[in-house]
């Protein structure tokens, strides 16, 4: 598939001489699984990666692009989205398959994810759209020694229950803010330096917020919750919610 996606990523380019909006999307798609998905599942290397998202960014500035917004909304929508998550979520997606990439380019992402963070975040204010860049912004952190497993799981940990009672669910992507705060509670709880009775309290009350999300999602689809249920027997079992990026990329994207 990598091969694939490199041959249509490779016409970018010539997006505005290309008179298709079928190609247009495709083109979008395969930038995309490069840049992202590819990345996180550690079969195309962060060093390539990178230059598709300048790539959509290109594509994003051009004039070709900006006359077809309003024809191919749902390509614009997705390349908009896509060019901001990277400048969030890139450091996190390049570290998930836990190989070693170039040092010079490692540090280019957690700048950029620190920008975002100073950007998009107010610590007295946090809302549930916030979630992607402040967990990965979190994750900078702890990777440079920082915070510690428990600095970490305590800063999630807040935001999600200040923040998950009140967010306006027609506005973020309900799927993707459970399943990452959820995970990344879970990551950090498991190594954190606490007493094993106050760990068990609380892989208990994330397991009952899994079971409300569930039934609240199942009233309106019957595909995603399957997955989210079996991933819930594990945390059942006294484990860590593995809920990894192939995983999420498999059922939630």
């Amino acid at each position: 598939m990598i091969e694939y996606y490199q041959k249509v990523a490779d016409l970018w380019p010539r997006y505005g001489e290309i008179d298709s909006t079928i190609v247009h999307q495709a083109i979008v798609v395969s930038l995309i699984n490069l840049e992202m998905t590819s990345v996180c599942l550690g079969t195309y290397p962060p060093e390539k990666g990178y230059p598709c998202w300048q790539a959509m960014k290109q594509i994003q500035a051009s004039p070709a692009f900006e006359r077809l917004r309003e024809k191919e909304e749902g390509v614009a929508n997705l390349l908009d989205l896509y060019v901001a998550r990277y400048e969030t979520d890139a450091f996190a997606v390049a570290v998930t398959p836990k190989k070693p990439f170039d040092p010079a380019l490692r540090e280019e992402l957690i700048a950029m994810t620190e920008r975002a963070y100073a950007e998009k975040v107010h610590p007295d204010h946090w809302t549930a759209d916030m979630y992607q860049v402040l967990i990965s912004q979190v994750g900078c952190a702890f990777e440079r020694g920082q915070m510690t497993h428990y600095e970490c799981w305590k800063i999630i940990h807040d935001f999600y229950m200040q923040t998950h009672a009140t967010m306006n669910q027609e506005e973020i992507d309900v799927i993707s803010y459970y399943v990452t705060c959820l995970d990344s509670m879970l990551l950090f709880l498991d190594e954190a330096d606490m007493p094993r009775e106050e760990k068990r309290l609380h892989f208990r009350e994330y397991q009952h917020e899994i079971q409300s999300f569930i039934t609240d999602y199942n009233k309106r689809s019957c595909v995603i919750p399957h997955a989210l249920i079996q991933e819930l027997q594990t945390v059942a079992g006294e484990k860590r919610l593995e809920i990894d990026y192939q995983t999420y990329q498999k059922y939630f994207m």
